[in-house]
């Protein structure tokens, strides 16, 4: 296939976009770009690697689509891929149902608020295996950094041989996962209409597929067949904070990035500092062509609201003449995040016998893996109700009101990939204290105050000393659809 200046036109179904010569728009591109998306399509949420992964497929759909003149009849019906796989010039979305990876339509619908139907079925295999997984890593001793290093080798030898062909006999997980392609895709699969990727062709793991062993193997062909292979990095925390991960995911992650380093052409970090942290672990990844782009600071789910959606009365705490101050922690509740940390420096602020001075804290983030002892403790804590607030279901619109209302919003992580909360806070000129990551430095820059995430101390000092810090009003950073702009451009220079 030759590499020149090219036109997109439809193929047939499941062969993605052809080029063709004489591009009249002037645009160099080179073979067809995939983006897999395959946890976040199943299973939906709304932290961080789901969002980008949304917001990515939504805005290269939609940019692409413009491109595109005709339109697929029968699109609109989510999981029937009845137009053309892979068809949206600048990404297509794929799925691994198993057998092979199948091409969505750029109509998709993408709903964070609940698994598809088929995903509930895969949801409720993980919960329960993440009961067995707590369970036996409660039993078993915590393993350091240091013990790390030789897990990363030899879960690699867990894998099956890249040479062994899909017909062979599959695992448990391959065929519960086959399983969970039929019922999402069932014609799709069963006619095998699956995306056939050629030589020039560029597939990027966009989604979390560290626990899909089966689907490497069908990367594995598609490398031999002449696809580039590149995956996004979020970050390496399963690898460098094992304490907290569990054995079953860490060993899963450790097993994948491994063979990605084999098998991958590229890499795209969302920060420098995730691509340092693999450079240091990995070294072999130094050698590869590597690049980062930045994530978007827009709250995309705005766009799906009406004026009818109302704000929950009470939400801001105090009335429009006796505002107090508010101070917002939004993320996942788990261990990882530090919630402990910056309750207890707001239990020293709070210790100040002056009431009408005391600061309100708010918490709004789902719980995760490990976060029910934080939840119990503001449950029983005396403040809850008073100065400490709890959402677990605040709606895009609602977050965007609080960071409106907030004297600064808290990020207190103990270690992260980039921070989406820091340039969603800045964005909407909402203050912001960090903890002092490298990641959370790239993203914040001189906009943020920073403070020591194992030292509760030197955060009260900062809700002490900042009651009223200066509101941003010249951060800028991309939106989602300069966000994906970014990401296609270098996906494409990478492969160049």
């Amino acid at each position: 296939m030759e590499n020149q200046n090219r036109t997109i036109l439809r193929g047939k179904s499941g062969e993605g976009i052809k080029p063709k010569r004489d591009n009249p728009e002037g645009e160099t591109w080179g073979g067809r770009i995939y983006l897999e998306c395959t946890t976040t399509y199943l299973l939906g949420g709304n932290r961080g690697v789901q969002r980008t992964v949304r917001n990515v497929l939504e805005h290269a759909s939609r940019k692409n689509t413009k491109k595109n003149t005709k339109k697929n009849a029968g699109e609109n019906v989510r999981g029937n891929v009845v137009g053309n796989a892979g068809e949206n010039v600048g990404g297509g979305g794929v799925v691994w149902t198993g057998f092979g990876f199948v091409g969505l339509p750029a109509s998709t619908r993408w709903d964070h608020t609940r698994p598809h139907r088929a995903g509930k079925l895969w949801q409720f295999a993980q919960h329960h295996s993440a009961i067995a997984s707590r369970v036996s890593s409660a039993r078993a001793p915590s393993k350091t950094v240091a013990d790390t290093a030789p897990e990363i080798t030899a879960a690699t030898h867990a894998l099956p041989n890249t040479n062994t062909k899909l017909k062979t006999k599959a695992t448990l997980k391959d065929r519960f996962h086959q399983l969970i392609g039929l019922l999402s895709f069932p014609m799709a699969t069963l006619l095998g209409r699956h995306v056939r990727m050629e030589s020039e062709d560029i597939l990027v793991l966009l989604d979390g597929t560290w626990h899909l062993p089966g689907m490497i193997e069908r990367v594995a062909r598609a490398k031999r067949d002449g696809v580039k292979i590149g995956f996004v990095l979020y970050d390496v925390i399963p690898l460098l904070y094992p304490e907290l991960s569990g054995d079953k995911h860490r060993a899963q992650f450790s097993a994948w990035l491994t063979r990605m380093m084999e098998l991958a052409d590229f890499y795209i970090g969302i920060t420098q500092s995730a691509c340092d942290d693999l450079q240091r672990l990995m070294p072999q990844a130094r050698d590869m062509p590597c690049d980062t782009f930045r994530l978007g600071a827009n709250l995309d789910l705005m766009q799906h609201m009406s004026g009818h959606d109302a704000i929950r009365q009470g939400l801001i705490p105090g009335d429009a003449s006796n505002r107090h101050r508010i101070y917002l922690m939004v993320g996942a509740i788990e261990p990882r995040k530090n919630h402990a940390t910056v309750i207890d420096a707001f239990e020293q602020h709070w210790q100040d016998d002056d009431v009408q001075q005391h600061a309100h804290l708010i918490i709004a983030g789902r719980v995760d893996d490990g976060g029910h002892t934080i939840v119990e403790r503001c449950q029983s804590h005396p403040q809850l109700g008073k100065h400490l607030h709890v959402y677990h279901d605040l709606t895009d619109g609602e977050l965007a009101h609080v960071y409106h209302h907030a004297t600064a919003a808290i990020t207190a992580s103990f270690c992260e990939g980039f921070g989406l909360p820091i340039v969603e806070s800045l964005s909407l000129n909402c203050p912001v204290f960090a903890s002092n990551l490298p990641a959370h430095r790239e993203v914040g820059g001189e906009h943020a105050l920073y403070f020591d995430p194992h030292d509760a101390s030197t955060l009260a000092q900062l809700i002490e000393q900042h009651d009223a810090p200066p509101r941003p009003s010249d951060f800028f950073w991309p939106t989602w659809t300069q966000a994906t702009d970014e990401l296609l451009k270098k996906i494409r220079a990478l492969c160049a």
